[in-house]
């Protein structure tokens, strides 16, 4: 591992520390959810760490009740692997 990957793990450590200190419950002012069924929807969600440094930008996703889903993000770039990108893993 590169000293630049460590020296970005170790400020995803922070960043993972300093959200684990919030109570989000609080701060959101979240109702306790019960035990739920049926499909989970989102639509249009976006999420930028910074400004318009978006990770996410309007996605839209439906997940089927009793299905098996795993959002998945890759980092850096994609690599070819016989003559054909990867797909994204959804």
């Amino acid at each position: 591992m590169g000293i630049s990957n460590y020296v970005r793990a170790i400020g995803a450590a922070n960043n993972i520390q300093e959200i684990l200190k919030l109570d989000i419950e609080k701060i959101l002012k979240m109702a306790e959810v019960g035990d739920f069924r049926g499909n989970i929807s989102f639509k249009d969600v976006s999420f930028a760490y910074k400004d318009d440094n978006y990770v996410l930008n309007n996605l839209n996703i439906e997940i089927k009740e009793k299905s098996n889903s795993c959002l998945c993000r890759t980092y850096g770039k994609r690599k070819k692997y016989n003559n054909e990108l990867d797909s994204e893993v959804l």
